[in-house]
């Protein structure tokens, strides 16, 4: 797996959401578009992950049982304005609403 790194202007372009982004308000699971994973999300309002799918097990998430983990944040509430990077194909709420954007 290839690592892939932004230089400043592209890592500006991915907040600014110009590769794409997602709103989630609900428990619908939201995947990332065919070539893109999410990178960064954003939670509008308090927001708890069901399952956090990481890319490979370099990157931490959730995948549904206490097993699963490759790190316990995920147990936690994220607050409004909390922002979370990383590398995931997928990811489901709880509860909350999140903006999650494509890199």
């Amino acid at each position: 797996m290839a690592i892939n790194k932004f230089g400043a202007n592209e890592a500006l372009n991915i907040q600014l959401g110009q590769n794409g982004s997602v709103y989630e308000s609900g428990t619908t699971a939201v995947s990332a578009p065919t070539g893109k994973k999410i990178v960064a999300i954003m939670a509008v309002a308090d927001a708890v992950f069901a399952t956090l799918t990481p890319e490979s097990a370099i990157f931490m998430g959730r995948t549904g049982s206490s097993s699963e983990y490759n790190g316990d944040a995920f147990s936690d509430t994220f607050v409004q304005g909390d922002w979370i990077y990383g590398s995931w194909s997928n990811f489901t709420l709880s509860s909350g609403k999140v903006v999650a954007y494509f890199g």
